[in-house]
């Protein structure tokens, strides 16, 4: 016969795991704990699920978002940032040029988009990417230490020095 699933409070509860004992409840349990985690997150994508390395689970969630709100730069960002860690960059830097057009201000998107230009051979535009990073959020120091570092492997070394000395006095 069909096997009953677990209701949310069995799930919220963790009741939903002393049922998974039984191997063919086992899968409906993870669905609906997923299922629950889906739709009791407020924002739809919890940063959490990249920080996981459940990227394919962040893009999902974040795509759902983005039914509800197309214009939605965090759900956007959020998928840019999956791709990213996937290692799909032409993807994921389509993506943050979307968010940078509905919000050019998003600083974190400069500062990842600096990391798919240096993985494309892009050196200077990476450069610029991390100044615009920190011109967008003026205490972003792991952008400077990232553009001091730049600065460094290019040899230029005077930038790179004061880059450094505004994040230490930060």
């Amino acid at each position: 016969g069909s096997v009953p699933a677990p209701s949310d409070d069995s799930v919220r509860s963790g009741a939903a795991d002393a049922a998974a004992q039984d191997p063919s409840q086992s899968f409906l349990c993870r669905q609906a704990q997923r299922d629950y985690e889906v739709t009791a997150s407020s924002t739809g994508n919890p940063p959490a699920l990249i920080e996981a390395k459940r990227h394919t689970d962040a893009i999902a969630t974040a795509k759902l978002v983005l039914k509800i709100d197309e214009r939605n730069a965090d759900a956007m960002l959020r998928i840019g940032k999956a791709n990213l860690r996937l290692g799909r960059y032409e993807l994921a830097e389509s993506v943050f040029n979307q968010v940078l057009k509905i919000d050019p201000n998003q600083a974190e998107v400069y500062f990842l988009r600096a990391f798919i230009r240096l993985e494309e051979g892009q050196k200077a535009a990476a450069i610029e990417d991390f100044k615009t990073a920190i011109e967008k959020r003026p205490y972003y120091v792991e952008a400077m230490n990232n553009l001091a570092t730049m600065y460094i492997l290019s040899g230029n070394y005077a930038p790179a020095v004061e880059t450094l000395k505004t994040a230490v006095d930060l």
